[in-house]
């Protein structure tokens, strides 16, 4: 399905353009904006991409000169690259800029964005990436909105808790295949901070079933557990070395697990919640005693 719109796309032959895709799957997602990039820049292929010239290769690499991945998405570093959106291509034909999780972006950055992506200058693309629906309205309506669907566990070769537990990440679910990793291994949810840091630390997938595992496991048990413990859990958890986005992440994982069992009314509710200024106990306890 991907390949058929890259390639309905390219056919256009577009002097420019700003795109927004938007899925669940990070993975997926980062997959199809290089995907799409390489479409744009491949030398080999008219209107879709080779994956095997110099060229897809860097791209893959991320060192092409003209595909650049803008990471940080506060004011100073939009204002500081918005000089670099209207020079001239250093390879090849088009220039290309990514903005991964723009879900990110504050209202004084989109401000400092919007006439650019609005109006590319010629031969230049922007490449949003979301995994998240509540992105500023102005961002949206200034681009052409692209849905990557996560691929099903059947499409993976892996069971359907497998599949739940790694919440349909590609990327990971892979990796754990790849790597033979017991993803069934029992974590007490007293470990959490440990987990919490080991991966902050290493960044490895083993790290972060850990910390899933412990999650896990204080779901399963927290309704046997005293509110003194719940808490006691709660302030290990705020406590561990993490940004908000990823106390976020944290706080989807265990929302959407099977084993919360809270009615779907609360569990919209207690989602909305992720888009105010709230202290992260807070969020957590609303969480865990309701």
């Amino acid at each position: 399905m991907l390949e058929e719109w890259i390639r309905k796309d390219i056919q256009k032959k577009k002097k420019s353009g700003t795109y927004l895709f938007y899925g669940e799957d990070s993975s997926r997602l980062k997959k199809a904006v290089l995907s799409f990039a390489k479409a744009l820049c491949c030398v080999e292929e008219e209107d879709y991409y080779c994956d095997s010239c110099p060229v897809c290769r860097r791209i893959q690499k991320g060192v092409y000169a003209d595909v650049h991945v803008l990471e940080d998405l506060d004011i100073e570093s939009i204002r500081e690259a918005e000089s670099s959106f209207h020079e001239s291509s250093y390879e090849g034909e088009r220039k290309i800029f990514i903005l991964p999780n723009i879900q990110d972006l504050r209202k004084e950055s989109a401000n400092a964005l919007l006439k650019s992506i609005e109006e590319p200058g010629e031969n230049t693309f922007f490449l949003l990436w979301t995994t998240r629906k509540n992105i500023l309205s102005t961002i949206r309506s200034r681009s052409i909105q692209v849905f990557v669907p996560r691929a099903g566990y059947q499409e993976l070769g892996v069971s359907k808790e497998c599949y739940e537990f790694f919440e349909g990440n590609e990327q990971d679910i892979l990796q754990c295949l790849e790597e033979k990793l017991d993803w069934k291994e029992h974590q007490s949810y007293k470990n959490i901070q440990k987990n919490i840091k080991e991966y902050m630390d290493t960044k490895q997938l083993s790290s972060k079933v850990k910390v899933y595992r412990s999650l896990i496991d204080f779901l399963e048990v927290k309704e046997n557990i005293s509110v003194a413990e719940v808490l006691w859990f709660v302030e290990e958890l705020v406590n561990s070395p993490c940004e908000r986005k990823d106390f976020a992440r944290l706080f989807h994982y265990c929302l959407l697990q099977d084993r919360y069992q809270g009615k779907i009314e609360e569990k919209l509710l207690l989602s909305k919640m992720l888009n105010f200024p709230i202290n992260n106990k807070v969020l957590f306890a609303n969480l865990f005693l309701k």
